[in-house]
């Protein structure tokens, strides 16, 4: 990397010397070293070009040394002008062993890091000053640009020994025991009881999926997970594309209050009513949610914009609404299905780096329609791309009266057609489509009406 505006770029020449000495003498820190550094991490030109070289030959099975790692620069040409074989045999004389190859290792890849977010920098800024950039194209280049080196780092850090691992099974065990004794879920309590009996409640890094035909209560659930998670004190984000914050806040109160929606939204309540309306207020405008109807968004938005939440410490649940109009890479030549492959495939990547559940509404397509039994499998999914391949659980929505008036008046199915933590199975529910609320079937009140 040149030198930039008089500044030397990050940098640790020493360190670079100090592990290729390690790697040449002590042949046990290779492997460690290999899994860390990528190509390019060196600044030095001749100390990559070594490494390079060290990584060829033991990648043949070689044995490295001095004097095979001169011949394979002799190979290539390049001996001489990485110093020949007396800076190669300086570099041994600078360590007495390995112990601690994995430690510069990381000093080098830190220094990489670096100078790759300047080197983006600077490519952005050359970008912003075209007049003819699309912004909204930059902001995408940034975030994966971001991803990356995060993804550089992370990468990088050592897996769990097996020992590790199945104590935090353990313990988790134990944790859910404790939970189950006191009536509790180990996760967010979902808006059915029910549910929660199959999944523990939504589990962190999980993306679940929600599914069905229009009106069978897509929305009326993703509303009552968000306010349901919002009264246990946990924070929860809503991204609703298609309908305005305002709409959605029209359905929280109705619903919450039992309100008559028709004189609410004409605004001829009666003054008991009001009252009502008062408390309801009181109630909900103190819950840790937030509703961004922003139109338009990419992934690489609600990414950014749950990263900016999570580090604020107020994003335990998010909710989009839904999958078929999150926008996906401006990468041109791209099917509809491969979109929203990548978007599926984002979505679990953000649930998991942010460990936080993830629910994502998904419409299905009219084929649906087209058979006797109008209960959608799991195998309806499949046309939307990779959802069914990235989720955790996918719950298909499912009420008769939708398409058989007067039948199963208020009821519904959720078949969860995939868990995979646990079982799959139905569990039926309550759908009021006058206050568009949903609860658990034996929770059924039939005087439950708006008053």
């Amino acid at each position: 990397m040149n030198l930039d505006y008089g500044k030397i770029p990050p940098q640790a020449i020493e360190v670079e010397e100090v592990l290729l000495g390690a790697l040449l003498i002590d042949p046990d820190s290779i492997d460690n070293t290999l899994s860390l550094l990528p190509d390019g991490a060196f600044y030095g030109h001749s100390n990559e070009t070594i490494y390079q070289a060290v990584k060829s030959v033991y990648g043949r099975g070689g044995a490295v040394d001095i004097l095979t790692i001169s011949e394979e620069l002799r190979k290539i040409d390049k001996l001489e002008t990485c110093g020949g074989v007396v800076y190669i045999s300086q570099l041994t004389s600078r360590v007495a062993s390995g112990a601690h190859a994995a430690e510069h290792a990381m000093i080098i890849l830190q220094k990489f890091v670096m100078r790759e977010a300047i080197r983006i920098s600077n490519d952005l800024q050359n970008t912003a000053y075209d007049e003819g950039c699309d912004m909204e194209d930059m902001i995408a280049k940034l975030f994966h640009a971001v991803n990356d080196l995060q993804v550089l780092l992370l990468a990088n850090k050592r897996g769990s020994t097996l020992g590790e691992t199945v104590n935090a099974s353990v313990q988790d065990y134990f944790e859910r025991k404790k939970l189950r004794q006191t009536g509790q879920t180990l996760g967010i309590q979902t808006p059915l009881k029910a549910i929660d009996h199959f999944t523990n409640g939504w589990q962190d890094g999980d993306l679940i999926i929600v599914a069905s035909r229009p009106s069978m209560g897509k929305t009326a659930f993703a509303i009552a997970a968000m306010v349901n998670a919002a009264k246990q004190n946990k924070s929860s984000v809503m991204f609703s594309i298609e309908m305005t914050r305002v709409k959605i806040g029209d359905r929280i109160v109705i619903g919450e209050g039992r309100l008559d929606p028709d004189r609410y939204r004409s605004g001829s309540m009666t003054e008991e009513q009001e009252a009502t309306l008062e408390r309801v207020l009181g109630e909900i405008e103190r819950l840790p949610a937030i509703i961004d109807d922003s139109p338009k968004q990419t992934v690489s938005d609600i990414w950014g914009k749950l990263r900016v939440l999570k580090n604020k410490d107020k994003c335990d649940l998010a909710i989009i609404d839904y999958v078929g109009l999150v926008g996906a890479s401006k990468e041109r030549g791209k099917s509809r299905e491969q979109e929203v492959a990548e978007i599926s495939a984002a979505l679990k990547q953000m649930a998991k780096d942010l460990s936080i559940p993830i629910i994502v509404l998904s419409q299905l397509n009219r084929g649906v329609e087209m058979r006797l039994d109008k209960r959608p499998k799991l195998s309806d999914l499949r046309e939307s791309g990779s959802l069914e391949q990235d989720s955790d659980v996918v719950i298909m929505l499912y009420r008769d009266e939708y398409y058989t008036p007067g039948s199963s008046v208020g009821r519904g199915e959720a078949n969860i057609t995939k868990n995979r933590n646990g079982q799959v199975g139905m569990v039926g529910f309550y759908y009021n489509s006058s206050l568009t609320r949903i609860h658990d079937a034996e929770e059924v009140n039939i005087t439950d009406k708006p008053f």
